[in-house]
C-alpha cells in the first residue's frame, strides 16, 4: 500500500462552497487540468458510479464510497490490479477551512500506479486545491 497526504489552508471559501464543487463531478474538469471529461450519470451519493478521462489516459471507473456533507468527499479509482482511494476532508475552524486530500493506492500494482499518477497527484495538490478554492469562490 501507498498513502500520502497534503493539505491546504483557507479563509477565502467555506466549506459547503468547496462541497459544491466537490459533489458537482460533471464539472471537475473546470478546475482540474488534468481531466478531458467526466461522466456522471444521475445523483452524486454513496456507491454513485462515475467515468473520468484524464489527458494523455485511459477512461477510469470511478465510485463514490465517502459522502458526508460538508466534510467528507471519497472516491475509488478502478486501476488495473490497484484501487486508488482520494478522501476529501474539509475541517472548518473559526479561522478558516483546512482541505486535507489523502491519497490511498492499493493491490498488487500499487507499486507501479503509485509511480504514475499518485505522486504526480500529491506533487500539484497545492496547486489543484487553489484551483478548487478559486472555483468554489464562483458558488
Amino acid at each position: 500500500m501507498w498513502h500520502k497526504t497534503y493539505s491546504t489552508e483557507t479563509n477565502e471559501v467555506s466549506g459547503l462552497q468547496v462541497w459544491t464543487v466537490l459533489t458537482n463531478i460533471n464539472n471537475w474538469g473546470d478546475w482540474d487540468d488534468e481531466i478531458e471529461w467526466m461522466e456522471l450519470k444521475g445523483e452524486c451519493k454513496i456507491n454513485a458510479e462515475f467515468y473520468l478521462k484524464p489527458k494523455g489516459g485511459p477512461k477510469t471507473k470511478l465510485t463514490v464510497t465517502q459522502f458526508e456533507k460538508p466534510v467528507i468527499f471519497a472516491d475509488v479509482a478502478h486501476l488495473p490490479l490497484a484501487k486508488m482511494h482520494t478522501i476529501h476532508t474539509l475541517k472548518q475552524s473559526p479561522t478558516g477551512l483546512t482541505i486535507q486530500v489523502d491519497i490511498k493506492i492499493t493491490g498488487l500494482l500499487a507499486f507501479l500506479w503509485s509511480r504514475v499518477i499518485g505522486q504526480k497527484q500529491i506533487d500539484g495538490g497545492e496547486a489543484q486545491n487553489r484551483r478548487l478554492i478559486a472555483k468554489a469562490k464562483t458558488v
